[in-house]
C-alpha cells in the first residue's frame, strides 16, 4: 500500500491539505493552552501563611490519624497544602429537632470537630493568597489527605506570617 494514493490521500484516509489544516489547528490549541493555561500553577511561593482549617463530624480514628508535624496534601492533585502546627479537638454539636418542632443544639456522641493550624507556603499579593495553585480564602473547602486519613476541611482563618 502506498503512503499517498492517486487521490492525494495519506494511507487512503485523509487528504494532505486536510491533514496540514488539522495539524495547524492542533498546534494553535496547544500553544493557547501553554500561553493561557493555569497561570497560578507555576507561581513560586513568596511567603508563608497560617491557615486554620476546621474538619467537622469525624470519628476518633480521624483524630488519631492527624498528627502535629504531618504534611497534608490536596486530595486530587497530590501536591502539598501545608504542615500541621497545632490541633485542637472539640465535641461535634448538631441541631436536633424535638417532638415539639424545636431545634436543640446537642452534642453528638463519638463525633468531633478538629481545628488544625496549618503552616503553608504561599504566593501572596494584595488581592490573593495562592497555596500551590489554589486560591485560599475564608470559607473555601478543601479535600486534604496524609498517608492514612482523607478529610474535607473549611478554611476559617488565614494569617500572613510576617518575616
Amino acid at each position: 500500500m502506498k503512503v499517498i494514493n492517486e487521490k492525494g490521500k495519506i494511507f487512503g484516509l485523509i487528504n494532505i491539505i486536510d491533514m496540514c489544516v488539522l495539524l495547524m489547528v492542533l498546534l494553535i490549541i496547544m500553544g493557547g493552552f501553554k500561553l493561557f493555561g493555569n497561570r497560578w500553577a507555576k507561581v513560586q511561593p513568596n511567603g508563608e501563611v497560617y491557615v486554620q482549617l476546621e474538619v467537622s463530624n469525624v470519628r476518633q480514628a480521624t483524630i488519631d490519624g492527624l498528627k502535629i508535624g504531618d504534611e497534608l496534601n490536596y486530595y486530587d492533585e497530590n501536591i502539598e497544602f501545608g504542615t500541621i502546627e497545632e490541633k485542637t479537638v472539640a465535641p461535634f454539636i448538631d441541631n436536633i429537632q424535638t417532638d415539639d418542632n424545636k431545634l436543640v443544639a446537642t452534642e453528638v456522641p463519638n463525633k468531633y470537630v478538629i481545628n488544625l493550624k496549618m503552616k503553608c507556603k504561599a504566593y501572596i499579593t494584595e488581592d490573593v493568597i495562592v497555596i500551590n495553585g489554589q486560591h485560599t480564602r475564608i470559607g473555601n473547602q478543601f479535600s486534604v489527605k496524609n498517608r492514612t486519613v482523607s478529610v474535607q476541611g473549611t478554611v476559617l482563618k488565614v494569617d500572613i506570617i510576617e518575616n
